[in-house]
């Protein structure tokens, strides 16, 4: 990569978090930031802008934590009437939404107050 790519992954890795960690994708403490890690560097060998490495983020991240995510757009649709194709994955894979402490602090509870489910979803949880 570029010297130019190399820090265009550096700043989107430090901006992107994961839903398993509360740290960003720069932080390498799981197999989860390991494998972003390598998806944005080979992303931007390939020449994808900022926008392109935040989607590319976010739809790894939603096929690694799909019930998370599921839940956050049920957030922005619920409390923002906003949905999920418009919310930026820039906002949505920072600290607040993607982060695990951000993600309870900001929405996690806030569904739950308001009884906001998952269709399916019992008291929080799964069901089957």
């Amino acid at each position: 990569m570029s010297d130019q790519q190399q820090e265009l992954v550096r700043d989107v890795a430090t901006n992107a978090f994961r839903p398993c960690c509360d740290n960003s994708t720069l932080y390498q403490d799981c197999n989860h930031g390991s494998a972003l890690l390598g998806l944005l560097e080979l992303a931007a060998s390939q020449g994808a802008t900022s926008d392109e490495l935040y989607r590319t983020a976010l739809t790894a991240n939603s096929f690694w934590f799909p019930g998370y995510y599921a839940k956050t757009a049920l957030y922005f649709a619920y409390f923002h009437n906003i949905s999920w194709s418009e919310v930026a994955p820039k906002l949505i894979l920072g600290r607040d939404f993607s982060s695990l402490s951000g993600w309870e602090r900001s929405m996690n509870n806030r569904l739950l107050q308001a009884n906001v489910r998952l269709p399916g979803e019992a008291n929080g949880q799964q069901g089957c």
